[in-house]
């Protein structure tokens, strides 16, 4: 019952921002935006997409295996696409992350705490990469993004407080995951390494939905909305992050002086994009991924 509540909540919050978004921006312009999108930008964006969900069943994948949570490589991504559809398309029932874990505590019979302690880390390191790619795209555009600030500071000093943060916070992530887990040190490393890659591999293909929307101007300003957007989605407040998106770039762009109805346009057809590779997982919905050889086998 509780769990019906929360997600009519998540259903009823989406469903307000998007009507708030869609009855703000001009429903003409939107719409010529997506319609000038050619279908081969769509494909590439796709493959970027689904390439960058390859990488993250890899990252967490690595992550199972260093608590000696064995499961063959080619079974984990059947898993992996099936939690995806389950985050987009079922989040009322059981979530991808909770179904995946439940499947590989079934498989392997490790304890679910460590197992836990895996999908926690692999979630803080795709917020740590977009953080990461934000503060970048903050720093190559800083001219634009000093204007907002309402009292005289230079810019390299606004840059070195930044990234002072970001060294405190990644330190002090590090101190977290170091006395909470066992993860070794190459562990972490590689899992920063596939969340830079996969989240590198999810601007790629926001640019060239840009560039196929014809918004070439304030690229740096679209992207950096997108990392945020993307940040702002993790949060249980929506229904998959739909909404959330939307009013991040609707308030984002306006404040930055860029086109609204083109940023609502991106968060759009990005999200069309990664339901679209989501929607891959529903064939795993209907046909459980199984273990078909010996978890002691060499791993494929």
């Amino acid at each position: 019952m509780k769990k019906k509540i929360i997600t009519s909540l998540k259903v009823i919050v989406s469903g307000l921002l998007l009507y708030f978004v869609f009855n703000t921006i001009n429903t003409g312009d939107f719409v010529e935006y997506l319609s000038s999108l050619p279908p081969f930008t769509l494909f590439a964006s796709f493959t970027l997409v689904l390439g960058s969900k390859y990488l993250a069943h890899f990252r967490l994948l690595n992550l199972f295996r260093s608590i000696g949570a064995e499961v063959p490589s080619r079974y984990h991504w059947k898993l992996y696409l099936q939690g995806m559809f389950y985050n987009l398309f079922l989040p009322g029932g059981i979530g991808g992350d909770a179904y995946k874990g439940y499947a590989i505590q079934k498989q392997t019979s490790k304890p679910i705490k460590p197992i836990i302690g895996c999908l926690l880390i692999d979630r803080i390191g795709g917020l740590y990469a977009l953080g990461f790619f934000g503060l970048i795209f903050f720093t190559l555009n800083s001219a634009q993004f000093m204007a907002l600030i309402p009292w005289p500071i230079s810019q390299l000093f606004t840059i070195a407080i930044l990234l002072t943060l970001w060294i405190i916070g990644s330190l002090s992530a590090y101190y977290i995951v170091k006395k909470s887990t066992t993860f070794n040190g190459n562990t972490q490393l590689l899992t920063v390494g596939y969340s830079l890659v996969l989240q590198g591999l999810q601007i790629v293909a926001s640019w060239i939905l840009l560039e196929g929307l014809n918004l070439s101007d304030h690229t740096l300003s679209y992207l950096f909305l997108f990392t945020l957007s993307s940040i702002v989605s993790v949060l249980p407040i929506t229904l998959g992050g739909i909404g959330a998106r939307e009013v991040t770039f609707f308030y984002g762009a306006q404040i930055l002086g860029i086109e609204t109805d083109g940023a609502v346009a991106l968060s759009i057809s990005f999200f069309v994009v990664n339901a679209l590779v989501s929607l891959i997982g529903i064939y795993f919905h209907f046909r459980k991924p199984m273990v078909t050889k010996s978890l002691s086998e060499s791993r494929e």
